[in-house]
């Protein structure tokens, strides 16, 4: 958590894997967050802690990125496609949305704007134009956006964040 009080994975209980937060320090409850069929993983909780993100996995292995409310535990997708989009990451003031999917063919990052849990669509920036890319990440203070090609290199690309528009280098 933003915070470093608790801390979310994914368990199996009665064949599914969920979605458990537990304490940081020992001794306290650990409690299931989030129970459905269909495997489900965390990928990032917004720096103020009002919403995690976690991937949820589907027939065929598609995968879809899913946000709950950390407020009331509503839980509902994101992006919700017929392609594999995961490892979803917030940018640290809370308003962009990178992740990978394989939109394209191959793995590739994009970033879009996040409001919360509207599922609606919105333009997509395509972030790793020279040929693939995962398992995105921002800079601590969300000038730059750090992923990992398909040959295994880390690229970072400068992000002039600015209103709804998503320049970059």
């Amino acid at each position: 958590s933003p915070g470093g009080s608790r801390i979310v994975y994914y368990s199996e209980t009665d064949g599914n894997y969920d979605l458990i937060s537990s304490p940081a320090e020992t001794g306290s409850k650990v409690e299931t967050l989030f129970k459905s069929p269909g495997a489900k993983f965390p990928s990032d909780w917004s720096r103020d802690g009002r919403y995690l993100l976690f991937g949820v996995l589907s027939a065929g292995a598609k995968s879809d990125i899913w946000a709950m409310s950390m407020a009331d535990r509503r839980a509902g997708p994101v992006l919700d496609t017929i392609y594999s989009d995961r490892f979803a990451a917030l940018s640290p003031d809370g308003k962009w949305l990178a992740y990978q999917s394989n939109e394209s063919g191959r793995d590739q990052v994009y970033a879009q704007a996040f409001d919360g849990m509207v599922r609606e669509t919105k333009r997509r920036y395509d972030v790793s134009t020279e040929g693939g890319g995962g398992l995105p990440r921002w800079r601590a203070d969300g000038q730059e956006l750090f992923y990992l090609t398909g040959s295994g290199r880390m690229m970072a690309v400068k992000v002039y964040l600015q209103g709804n528009d998503f320049p970059y280098d």
